[in-house]
């Protein structure tokens, strides 16, 4: 038996509670992985980027 709400319920609370405190947020932001000098194929995102941080 599973407890709790899936991640996507607390994503979009947390983002509310963001919102209501006037903290800017980006959500899923993309960013590329750079390795030894070479971007790779695949990209990271992040859950939030919170101040542009």
């Amino acid at each position: 038996m599973e407890k709790g709400f899936s991640e996507i319920v607390y994503k979009n609370a947390f983002e509310y509670e963001l919102a209501s405190r006037g903290i800017s947020d980006e959500r899923e932001k993309e960013f590329l992985v750079n390795y030894k000098e070479v971007i790779l194929k695949h990209k990271f995102y992040a859950d939030f980027v919170i101040n542009d941080r």
